[in-house]
This record gives structure tokens, C-alpha cells and sequence, in this order.
């Protein structure tokens, strides 16, 4: 995906580089997960003379300050960058008419740029640009949406089908109770119809928001150890998790199996037909 960097976001709004550099973080964070999801992030060519503060461009701000924050934003931006500017594969033609609230300009601009590739912009920390959603006429007539990335990013890009459930699950439970590391991927999402894995991700939202203590009380997940009538009816005989996996139900028929070490449950395989549970 292709990331419109919004210059129009960077309109001296800031009060001095202080201010600039405390909202810096929530901006970091936004391209470390676009990095992490190897996305591209496009800027025009006046980027760096857009001013942070009334005097202070980006230029001025990158070449002074030592500052961590901008030691990372700049590393950040530059892993990134594989083709830094949007104009040098203009797609929206200049003679097109693209107008918003948010600048006098109908075109040669970030926002028309981004109408006519993912519709997906990023915007530095600006109330002009709070909204997740930013529209656009194109031509008087077409009214187009685009996306501001925001906190909630990664459910825009799932419930829009941009990325799949295990990438969702990857990233929507990092550094949770849940953990997709060891996950088998020949037992997992693919075995399951759409309608199925929405039902595993809403389990595994409700175990996220839960403490050991009630998941282990729940009745309706009813977790537990698997515990096979066999060492041949054994699901996981032939693996290094034998004898200590634990499992816990997603529906009547449905249950998720894996390993808990500490704090931390690491999701193995699914289940959608209850065979393997009936044997233990």
C-alpha cells in the first residue's frame, strides 16, 4: 500500500519545536507499523519547506535538533521511502479539479494525490486533521473519502480487507496474553469459511480484555488441559508440545488449542468439527 504523507498537516500550527516534538511520538508509532507491515510512504517535493512552527520548517527542525524523537522519526521515514516522491508518478492529472475544505489548491497536492492511489493519507498531529475520514470533490461531482490514519488503523485496514485475519491477529494482540508466534497456519484460519473466522477473532478479542482468573472461571470458554484418552489419539503426539497443551472452547463445535508459558497463551491450531476435543 501506498501512504500519502498529508503536507498539508504541517501548516505552522505548533507553538515552537517543543510542542512539535512532544506529538512527535504518537507520529513514530504511526510509521513504525506502517514500516512493520512494509508499507510505502510518499511525500511531494515541497515537504521539507513545510513549516512546523510560523518560522520553522522540517528542514530547519531535521538539521538542528539532536533530539531522539527526530533521530527516530527520520530513520522511520527513510525505511519508508523506497520512492520518496509522489510526483515522480503523478497519477492525478493536473487539468482534474479536487477540492476540500483544507486548501484554496484544486490540484499538485497531497489529498488529490491520494484519491487516485489507496485513498490512505498520514497526517502529523493537527486538529484540522482529527477525523479518520477526509473528503474530497473531484470535478464538482465525485465526492471522494479518504482515510486519515489514526489509533485505530488496523481495523480500517480489516474490516477493509487489506490485510488477512492472521496479520490482524499478529499485530491487534501484540504484546498481549495472546501470542500467534508458534501458530500453525495449515491448522488454522485457512480451515475455517469466512462467517467461522470472525467467530475465533471475536473469542480471541474477549479472552484479550479478560484476566487469567475469569478465563479460567468462564463457562463459555471453558478452558482447560488437553488431556487425550491416548498417546495415539494424542493431536499433537508427533510435536514438542506434547503433553503440554491446554484448549479452550469458541463455540459449541469450535474450540483453540496452544501453550501457555507464564502469562502468555500461544495459539497453535483451530478446531471447527470438535473430532479431536471429543478424545480429550
Amino acid at each position: 500500500m501506498e501512504i500519502i504523507l498529508n503536507e498539508l498537516s504541517l501548516n505552522g500550527c505548533f507553538l515552537d519545536e517543543e510542542d512539535f516534538l512532544n506529538l512527535l511520538p504518537s507520529f513514530i508509532k504511526k510509521l513504525k507499523m506502517l514500516s512493520e507491515l512494509s508499507y510505502t510512504v510518499l511525500k511531494n517535493y515541497e515537504f521539507y519547506n513545510s513549516k512546523v512552527t510560523p518560522i520553522l520548517t522540517i528542514h530547519d527542525l531535521l538539521k538542528k535538533s539532536k533530539d531522539d524523537r527526530i533521530r527516530r522519526f527520520k530513520s522511520l521515514l527513510s525505511s519508508l521511502t523506497d520512492n520518496p516522491y509522489w510526483e515522480d508518478a503523478q497519477r492525478h492529472n493536473k487539468n482534474d479539479s479536487y477540492k476540500c475544505v483544507y486548501t484554496e489548491k484544486t490540484s499538485n497536492y497531497g489529498l488529490a494525490e491520494a484519491c487516485e492511489r489507496d485513498k490512505v493519507v498520514l497526517s502529523f498531529v493537527n486538529q484540522q486533521f482529527d477525523n479518520q475520514e477526509l473528503q474530497i470533490t473531484k470535478n464538482c461531482s465525485e465526492c471522494i473519502k479518504i482515510h486519515n490514519i489514526s489509533e485505530t488503523f488496523l481495523e480500517y485496514l480489516f474490516e477493509n480487507g487489506r490485510i488477512n485475519e492472521l496479520i490482524y491477529c499478529i499485530r491487534r494482540f501484540k504484546g498481549s496474553k495472546l501470542d500467534f508466534s508458534k501458530y500453525e497456519a495449515k491448522y488454522g484460519f485457512e480451515i475455517l469459511e469466512p462467517t467461522e473466522r470472525k467467530i475465533f477473532i471475536s473469542s480471541f478479542l474477549l479472552i484479550g480484555q479478560m484476566e487469567w482468573e475469569d478465563i479460567y472461571k468462564s463457562d463459555s470458554l471453558r478452558y482447560k488441559k488437553y488431556e487425550p484418552n491416548s498417546k495415539n489419539e494424542d493431536w499433537f503426539k508427533s510435536t514438542k508440545y506434547a503433553g503440554k497443551v491446554d484448549k479452550f472452547r469458541v463455540s459449541e463445535k469450535f474450540r483453540v488449542f496452544g501453550l501457555k508459558e507464564g502469562d502468555k497463551f500461544y495459539v497453535l491450531r483451530f478446531e471447527n468439527d470438535h473430532k479431536k476435543s471429543d478424545k480429550g
